[in-house]
C-alpha cells in the first residue's frame, strides 16, 4: 500500500502544505520517529501528532494525516496486505496455529486458540539507528541489575564459569 497515494487522496492540502507527501513517497518517517530516546519513555499518538507539527503542519491537519496513515495501515493489515516502508521497515500480518499450553499457576493443559497476528520487521536503517552504543549500554546495564536482583533474591552465589586445569608433574 502506499501512503503517498492514500494522503494525496485524502488529504492533498494538508499533505502539500507540509511537503507530507515528499516524506510519504521516500518513505522516510525516520525524522518523526526518534531511535535515540534515552529514557523508558513510550511514545504516545499525541507526541507524534507533535512531531509532524513540528515539520509544518498545522495541528489539525497533522491530526487528520497521521489518522489517514493509521487507518489506511488498519485497511491494508485487515485485508491481509503487506506494507513496506523502505528504510523504516515491513508490517504484514501472519497465522499462529492453535496448539496447547501449560498455565504456569496451576500447570494445567490449556488450548490456545489460532489468531491472526500482525509482524514487523526494521528495516535496515531504522535498525542502524537503533543499533547504537548508548542504547547497548542501557540494555547490558539493566540485564546486569536484574541479574544482581535475581541473585540477591535467591540467595545464590555467582562462580567463575571457567573450569580450572591442573597439570601433573610427572
Amino acid at each position: 500500500m502506499y501512503i503517498a497515494f492514500f494522503l494525496q487522496k485524502k488529504f492533498a492540502k494538508a499533505a502539500k502544505a507540509a511537503k507530507f507527501v515528499g516524506i510519504a513517497n521516500s518513505f522516510s518517517l525516520l525524522t518523526f520517529i526518534s531511535p535515540f530516546n534515552k529514557t523508558n519513555h513510550e511514545m504516545n499518538k499525541s507526541e507524534l501528532i507533535d512531531k509532524i507539527v513540528a515539520a509544518g503542519l498545522k495541528k489539525a491537519d497533522a491530526t487528520a494525516a497521521l489518522n489517514a496513515v493509521l487507518e489506511g495501515f488498519e485497511q491494508a493489515l485487515v485485508a491481509g496486505d503487506k506494507i513496506t516502508l523502505v528504510g523504516f521497515g515491513t508490517f504484514d500480518v501472519g497465522y499462529r496455529a492453535a496448539r496447547k499450553g501449560i498455565n504456569p499457576s496451576t500447570q494445567a493443559e490449556i488450548k490456545i486458540d489460532d489468531k491472526v497476528t500482525i509482524k514487523f520487521k526494521a528495516g535496515k536503517t531504522l535498525g542502524e539507528a537503533v543499533d547504537n552504543k548508548a542504547l547497548k549500554d542501557k540494555f547490558k546495564k539493566e540485564a546486569k541489575e536484574k541479574a544482581d536482583a535475581a541473585t540477591k533474591k535467591t540467595g545464590a552465589v555467582k562462580t567463575d564459569a571457567k573450569k580450572s586445569t591442573t597439570k601433573t608433574k610427572k
